[in-house]
This record gives C-alpha cells, sequence and structure tokens, in this order.
C-alpha cells in the first residue's frame, strides 16, 4: 500500500498558500514586537498573549543582516577585552573545543576583526587560531535537552557552578532563586531583534514578563515509524503530513498481518499508546487547541477539539490497534519486560525529536518519522515544540558578560553555523529564522529533509509549557496520569470525564 497519492498539487497549491499566510502572520507579529513602546500599536494587536521580550527595549535595526557572516556581535566592557583573563563557566551540549572556538570567534566579531565576507560556516579554524579570546572558558557538557534540576544541584554541592547554564528546570532555577532575570542584561543586545528569532520561543523563556532564560534549541513532537514492519504489512512509505484517515488506514494493515489465534508474543502492533497523542491530537482539529488545552493561562476541556480528538482515539484503541489497548497482564505476556518500542513488532509510537539518535540506534535504518497526524489531508497539523534555554547564574561575577555571550552562542547565526561544523544536536531545531541556518542545521542530521520542512510551521507553533509554567506542566502530567484510562474508555460518558477535568483543574 502507497500512500504517496496524498500528496497531489492541489494540496501542495493550498499548504503554500497556507505557509505564506503564517509567514505574513508572522512578520506583522515582528513589526508589532520592535514598537513594544508605542502603546497604540499595543492596544490594537489583537494576540492573546502579547508579552514577548517583556521590560526589553528593543534595539534599532541599523543592521539588516542579509547573511550570517553579517550578524553583529553583542557588547562586552572594554576591560573584559583587554584583560583576557576573565573565566566563564558554561554548562552545554558542546565539547571544550567548540567552546574556545566559540570564544574566539566571539573576540574577532566584537573587536573588529572580522568582515562581512566571513561566516561561520566557511572561516578555517586556523584563522580562528589566530585570535587570543577575551575570556577563557570552562565547559561541562550536558544532555542535548539540558541539565536536570538535581543535577545543578550536585554541581552547586561540589562547588562548581556555571555562569551559563542549559536546563530543562528554568521554572524550578527560577523559583529558588539560582538564575538571574535577563531583561536588563539583554535590552541593548541586537541579537534579539524580531527579525532574528522566533519571538515566541523568547516568550517561552518569561516568567511574570520576565525574561529567564536565552532560547537555544527547540525539539518537536513527533511520530516515530518503523518501516520494517510496515513493509511486512504492505505499506510502503507513511507520508510526513500524516493524516488521520493514512494513520487509521496504515494501522489497519499491520492489524490484518495477525491471524486469529496467533498467540500474543507474536502479535504485532500499530501503535505503542495513543494516549501519548492526547495534549497534541485536539491542535489538528482545531488552530486555538494548545497543549493539553492549556492556552499558557487556562485550560480549556470544554472545546470541541478536545472531545473530537478523543473520540478519535476511543474508535482507534477499541479497534486493537494499540499495545495500550491490552489488559496489563497481556502486555506482560506479549513483552515480558521489555519496551514493546524495542521489540520490532510496534509500528509506530509519538514521542519527542530530541529523542531521534536513541531510536535511531536501536532500530538502525528501519526508523522513519511523521509530523503529528492533522484532522484530514487538506490540513496542516500544528507544530508542537519545547523549548530548552541557557540561563545565566545568579552566582555570576560577570552576568553582563555571560548574557552576551550566552546569547552570541544560541541566536549568533555565525556562531550557530560554526557549532553546527564542529558538533551537532540530532533532532533539535534552530530558533533563529534564518532559512541558512535551518539548512545547516537539519540537512546534517538524521531525518533532516523532514525535520526542515518543520521551518515553515514554526510561526503557528504552540509550546510545551515546562519551561515557564512548571505548575501547570505539573498539573497537566497530574491529569494525563490520572485520566488516560479513563479518557479512551467508551464505557465512560465523555462529558462527564470533561466536566470531571475542568473541575479538577479548578480546584488544584
Amino acid at each position: 500500500m502507497d500512500f504517496s497519492f496524498f500528496g497531489t498539487c492541489e494540496l501542495a497549491k493550498r499548504k503554500c498558500n497556507m505557509s505564506f499566510c503564517r509567514q505574513k502572520a508572522i512578520h506583522m507579529l515582528a513589526f508589532i514586537i520592535a514598537l513594544l513602546l508605542c502603546a497604540s500599536v499595543l492596544s490594537g494587536c489583537t494576540t492573546t498573549n502579547d508579552n514577548y521580550f517583556p521590560k526589553v527595549t528593543q534595539p534599532k535595526a541599523t543592521d539588516s543582516a542579509a547573511s550570517a557572516g553579517t550578524t553583529p556581535a553583542p557588547s562586552i566592557t572594554q576591560a573584559v577585552l583587554s584583560s583576557g583573563t576573565t573565566v566563564l563557566k558554561v554548562a552545554a551540549p558542546f565539547s571544550n573545543k567548540t567552546a574556545q572556538y566559540l570564544a574566539k570567534l566571539y573576540t574577532a566579531k566584537k573587536s573588529g576583526d572580522w568582515t562581512a565576507q566571513e561566516s561561520g560556516s566557511t572561516v578555517t579554524l586556523g584563522r580562528l587560531d589566530t585570535v587570543k579570546p577575551a575570556f577563557n572558558v570552562e565547559i561541562i557538557q550536558t544532555p542535548s535537552t539540558g541539565a536536570t534540576q538535581n543535577t545543578i544541584k550536585q554541581w552547586e554541592e561540589s562547588g562548581f557552578i556555571p555562569d551559563i547554564i542549559y536546563s530543562d528546570a528554568l521554572a524550578s532555577l527560577k523559583d529558588n532563586g539560582a538564575i538571574l532575570p535577563l531583561s536588563e542584561y539583554a535590552a541593548s543586545n541586537p541579537l534579539f531583534l524580531a527579525t532574528r528569532l522566533y519571538m515566541p520561543m523568547l516568550n517561552s523563556c518569561s516568567i511574570d514578563n520576565e525574561l529567564y532564560g536565552i532560547p537555544y534549541s527547540a525539539a518537536a513532537e513527533i511520530l516515530y515509524v518503523n518501516m520494517n514492519l510496515l513493509n511486512e504489512a504492505g505499506v510502503n512509505a507513511v507520508p510526513f503530513d500524516l493524516d488521520l484517515a493514512t494513520l487509521t488506514a496504515v494501522s489497519e494493515s499491520v492489524s490484518n498481518m495477525t491471524a486469529e489465534g496467533t498467540p500474543l508474543a507474536e502479535q504485532n502492533f500499530a501503535f505503542y499508546k495513543p494516549s501519548e497523542l492526547i495534549p497534541f491530537l485536539p491542535s489538528s482539529f482545531s488552530d486555538t487547541a494548545d497543549w493539553f488545552m492549556f492556552d499558557g493561562e487556562s485550560f480549556d476541556f470544554t472545546a470541541s477539539s478536545f472531545a473530537s480528538a478523543i473520540n478519535y482515539l476511543r474508535t482507534y484503541v477499541s479497534a486493537g490497534y494499540s499495545v495500550e489497548g491490552l489488559s496489563s497482564q497481556d502486555q506482560r505476556e506479549a513483552f515480558t519486560s521489555l519496551d514493546p518500542r524495542l521489540s520490532t513488532r510496534v509500528a509506530m509510537w509519538a514521542g519527542s525529536s530530541a529523542e531521534v539518535t536513541r531510536w535511531s540506534i536501536n532500530h538502525a535504518y528501519a526508523l522513519s518519522i511523521a509530523q503529528i497526524p492533522s484532522a484530514d489531508y487538506e490540513k496542516d497539523s500544528r507544530l508542537a515544540l519545547t523549548v530548552y534555554p541557557l540561563c545565566i547564574s545568579s552566582e555570576s561575577q560577570f552576568p553582563q558578560l555571560a548574557c552576551d555571550f550566552a546569547s552570541f552562542i544560541a541566536l549568533d547565526e555565525d556562531a550557530i553555523l560554526l557549532s553546527t561544523r564542529l558538533e551537532s544536536l540530532d533532532g533539535l531545531l534552530p530558533v533563529v529564522s534564518s532559512t541558512t541556518v535551518w539548512e545547516t542545521v537539519c540537512l546534517q542530521q538524521t531525518f533532516g529533509e523532514e525535520l526542515l520542512l518543520l521551518q515553515d510551521k514554526v510561526p503557528g507553533a504552540y509550546y510545551n509549557p515546562v519551561t515557564n509554567h512548571k505548575s501547570e506542566y505539573l498539573l497537566t502530567q497530574q491529569l494525563m496520569n490520572e485520566y488516560r484510562t479513563s479518557l479512551l474508555d467508551e464505557t465512560q460518558d465523555l462529558q462527564v470525564l470533561i466536566s470531571s477535568l475542568t473541575n479538577a483543574r479548578l480546584t488544584a
């Protein structure tokens, strides 16, 4: 079975038009952000969440850089530049070698020893070796999605407190006073212009109208696909722009592989846990449905998109397509203690693009990826993103320099291009809007061509509340754990469950 017929010319035309509209919308948003201090403009903005980069006066866009080589570097004090004895401790997902070259590149651009013809993708390391860095860097490597709160606590107990911390625990670090508010430190930095980065990503790193993190990378929610199993089921291809009708057809093909009476230990399953789609699938039915119906302020479980998503998943589970449809005892019989996703007998599962390396290693060349399915093939699904930020320690002796350097390595195009040459973060997406950066970062990755297709979807993306809404995220997890089984049970009244969910949110 080949589903490539879904890529019709008419569909492509419609997607192109949607992409154009989204790009037009984000350009307008960027214009509004650049004029944050103008009250009349702000009052005319219809965006429901317009606190982008709060308290920060946007610098004037005097340099409209058309290429990576012309990105201006942030400022640091002349005293630091001349001394060369300052040491910044950096906890980040790259090597000491990369850190040293980034410090050299930073110094070259700040000192004026850099031309518009040079670029982070073309400059030789020999050229950078001639630059004496304005400060020294000590690096401690973190996972690609950042250091956890427990890891950072261990660093503190050992006496090692980084100036710059790449972490997945921004809200927790802010709550315990471990990181600094950055709005004032970043106020005059041209790297924060709305024409350079995606402002909603920056907003996702703000808490109570104050910036606490600098976006460094982002991960998308996707489906992982075991193509070996699907090929055995007669499915030759799964479109990256997946839709629910295609998902059902593919799942039926996998189900038909199993003859009646086949032992559980030999049966194949189309999907691992459909409940893992609950936070994302409502957005396939509505452009206003965000992560588990959380819009940044409240949960809206009464929306029709939530009921539509749950009803589809109920039908899917009742058809017997998933591992989740088995009892706990039957799951043990089918897979013993093995993770079903590692068994080669499960065709699809939901996950983060940040897990690409993990699943690629386990499934070798049998793996493919697809987007969270849309409601129908004529409509694109929205992109669900998690942003991982760089934070500045409240113990840093050089907070301005730390903020400037963190902003440089996260947002300067040349710095990103140089980092990508030296090493790659597989499955992670850029936070800047440069097409050059997107092509360079994505195309050297596993599934890079598919990930590159997500660039046009970033302006319409919605965001994981874990970055800056810790309490809401924890409540999301609590409600998911408590209600996931009931939500997928066709025998339970959905409206009663929705009322219960709504009351649980109100009383939390």
